[in-house]
């Protein structure tokens, strides 16, 4: 009998990107120990990586602007206003960005999602085959 979750579907369309995706360089100056070097990205780092609501808004709110790089208190702002529309904003919003900082972001990073400057505070969406998967597979899930 077919699974009739439509993300089941779509992640098993995509199982051959778990298996071996192409790496950004090295070189690449993001989250320093946290940079990803290795030549493949696991599929458990990759499902734990938007397993997590605030990781899944941070990716909606990267694919959804025009700009390359957003600032963390912008996606922080993001997130406290999907989480809590209506507790004190500013609160929330410095709990959340401190959450983004020390666990989420570097989580993305981990899995390769994101590029994460952390002297600038400026998140970027890494552009790549799977990255346009799990969206697909995150944004089914916001639906």
């Amino acid at each position: 009998m077919p699974n009739p979750d439509p993300a089941h579907d779509t992640l098993v369309s995509y199982a051959g990107f778990f298996d071996h995706v192409p790496v950004r360089s090295p070189e690449v100056s993001v989250m320093g120990d946290l940079a990803r070097t290795d030549a493949a990205r696991s599929t458990d780092t990759l499902l734990a990586a938007i397993s997590d609501d605030h990781r899944r808004i941070v990716l909606r709110t990267l694919d959804a602007v025009d700009e390359t790089a957003l600032h963390i208190d912008r996606l922080a702002a993001a997130v406290a206003a999907a989480e809590s529309p209506h507790d004190d904003r500013d609160a929330v919003q410095h709990r959340i960005r401190t959450a983004l900082h020390h666990t989420h972001l570097p989580k993305l990073a981990a899995a390769g999602l994101i590029e994460y400057d952390t002297a600038t505070n400026r998140v970027e969406l890494v552009d790549d085959e799977l990255r346009a998967a799990l969206l697909a597979v995150v944004d089914n899930d916001a639906a």
